[in-house]
């Protein structure tokens, strides 16, 4: 399991505790409906493959009214 897949889940969990709902799509993809009603409705790929699209679905709940608060980790690198 990469990490992505484990931010994923952390922010699934902060969206439902916000009150938003999740509905599952028969296209493999997952609509994420915002409490707030005048906000649009997201559309992602349940298994997002790409290495950016967490942060692009980070971006598009955003825009709909998903408080997220990311942390950036800095990558160990050896001096080898």
């Amino acid at each position: 399991m990469t990490m992505a897949h484990i931010n994923f889940r952390k922010i699934r969990r902060l969206a439902l505790k916000s009150g938003w709902r999740i509905r599952l799509c028969g296209s493999g993809h997952e609509q994420w409906i915002p409490p707030d009603k005048s906000k649009p409705i997201v559309t992602i790929s349940s298994t997002p493959s790409n290495p950016g699209a967490l942060n692009e679905i980070i971006q598009w709940l955003k825009r709909s009214g998903l408080e997220v608060r990311v942390l950036r980790t800095q990558r160990v690198t050896s001096a080898c």
